[in-house]
């Protein structure tokens, strides 16, 4: 009963293991991987991101639990839906922002400018 959140009165949100967004972490860190750039800088987007997915994801479970006492008859509705609320966009501004330095850094090497 330790993945059971409940609040008195309302049903309650059971987190079971596929709930813990490591697959995010991982297409999160592959795409990362997969792009050129700086290794350090690399490094440093892989940890920054994977520990805003991990806060990201104690939101959302804190979320459903919050769902079941105000939008009971929605919870179904929100908890399909809530990847697209609270991992996609932050995961994608991040790799738009990684792609970014990764394009000024390989114009750098090749000594392009934007004039």
């Amino acid at each position: 009963m330790d993945r059971l959140i409940v609040i008195d009165g309302y049903r309650g949100v059971e987190v079971l293991n596929e709930c813990n967004a490591l697959t995010l972490m991982s297409l999160y860190s592959g795409f990362i991987i997969a792009i050129q750039g700086p290794t350090e800088k690399r490094i440093l987007y892989i940890a920054i991101g994977i520990v805003i997915i991990y806060v990201l994801n104690i939101f959302r479970i804190m979320a459903f639990s919050l769902a079941t006492v105000y939008f009971q008859e929605y919870w179904d509705i929100f908890h399909e839906f809530s990847p697209f609320i609270f991992f996609y966009p932050v995961i994608l501004t991040l790799w738009y922002k990684w792609t970014l330095l990764s394009e000024k850094n390989t114009r750098s090497l090749l000594g392009l400018s934007i004039a």
